[in-house]
């Protein structure tokens, strides 16, 4: 038997029969797959510690022909990210990152982008030196590059006008004045009408923000005030979850935009 072996991120297991677990991960280099470790259960078993959500290591595993399932003989954590279970913010973030990860397709072509996105995104979480609704926030826009579906802010999405113009400190707002966000369109310009419920107004300062903290020139652009990240993470989840076309379970236990106000 020819046994693969690929770095991996362990997004979600339960229990399969009296002594297995059926384990879901990310493999660097296949994309999401799922199998049964076998034994795991046991406490003497490998799978202590080794399957649980959120570790990193190297996964070893057998593809089967004609099987959805593929069969885990063991993980090497190198390092584990148990710390993560122990802050029940962190928790409850980390969860949300792995649920989007879950939810999308991931094609074998695209795992390492997405391998990337997770292990950064668990990273900046388990550093706790910054805001961790900030590290949701970038974490979703990145995201939503991944899927090839994030908004050009920089233009109207109706009329093609340019909202910015680049200066020194990133891009600067040419207009003063609310815009509007469209779930199906993107960024409107104050001219431009937008209606209904997947139409969202957004603030200058929010398109002032945006307009430094997406500037790839950009090293440290400040953490957005608190009416501002309300906004433009209201606007973003939402564009997730239309995306996605669910809302992830785990997003019910995170903090409410409305709540930063």
């Amino acid at each position: 038997m020819n046994w693969l072996q690929s770095e991996c991120v362990i997004l979600k297991e339960k229990p399969f029969k009296e002594k297995d677990r059926l384990v879901t991960f990310l493999a660097k280099d296949k994309g999401r797959l799922t199998g049964i470790a076998k034994s795991a259960k046991v406490l003497t078993g490998r799978g202590v510690g080794a399957f649980e959500p959120f570790t990193r290591g190297t996964i070893h595993y057998l593809e089967k022909s004609g099987s959805d399932l593929v069969t885990i003989r063991k993980c090497d954590p190198t390092p584990p990210f148990l710390m993560l279970h122990h802050n029940y913010e962190q928790f409850l973030f980390a969860s949300y990152f792995t649920e989007l990860v879950v939810l999308c397709p991931i094609s074998p072509a695209d795992a390492p982008v997405f391998y990337d996105l997770l292990t950064h995104g668990l990273d900046r979480l388990a550093a706790g030196d910054e805001d961790f609704r900030v590290v949701r926030l970038r974490f979703e826009m990145d995201f939503l590059t991944c899927l090839g579906v994030q908004p050009r802010w920089g233009r109207c999405a109706q009329c093609g006008k340019t909202l910015y113009q680049k200066s020194g400190g990133g891009y600067r707002l040419l207009q003063g004045a609310p815009h509007k966000f469209d779930l199906k369109r993107g960024v409107l310009c104050p001219a431009c009408p937008g209606h209904g419920s997947g139409v969202f107004v957004v603030s200058p300062q929010v398109m002032e923000f945006v307009g430094v903290w997406l500037d790839p020139h950009q090293t440290d652009s400040g953490p957005p005030m608190a009416g501002v990240l309300a906004q433009l993470e209201a606007v973003v989840s939402a564009q997730v979850m239309a995306h996605l076309e669910r809302v992830p379970r785990s997003m019910a236990l995170l903090p409410d935009p409305a709540d930063i106000l």
